[in-house]
């Protein structure tokens, strides 16, 4: 038997009351809507430019996180590094102000 539609609904509702009315319970059965299957290629073909873009933009997050700590990383260093030689420098000037203010009270006490 062959039910000729384009309209996947109205297939399955003449199936399964054809089905009811003759007690069959079980029935094998092949369907053939290439419109919709169209439609369904359609959908997959989008689905999977959708998943290549999430996995591409997952990969380019975790690169920028990566890049990010890296970043925090260096300049967290940065800041030690310029604490040190401000630090230094500081020790350096006020030894080198202790040094010639001592000179110069030798100087003045020098008679």
């Amino acid at each position: 038997m062959q039910v000729l539609t384009e309209d996947m609904d109205l297939a399955g509702e003449v199936l399964q009351d054809l089905c009811t009315f003759l007690q069959i319970n079980e029935l094998e059965s092949v369907a053939e809507f290439p419109t919709e299957m169209e439609a369904f290629r359609a959908v997959l073909v989008r689905v999977d430019d959708y998943n290549a873009a999430r996995v591409k933009m997952s990969a380019e997050m975790a690169d920028s996180s990566n890049l990010a700590k890296t970043l925090v990383i260096k300049a967290e260093d940065a800041l030690t590094l310029t604490l040190t030689l401000t630090l230094t420098l500081t020790l350096t000037l006020t030894l080198a102000l202790t040094l010639a203010l001592t000179l110069t009270l030798a100087l003045a006490l020098t008679p």
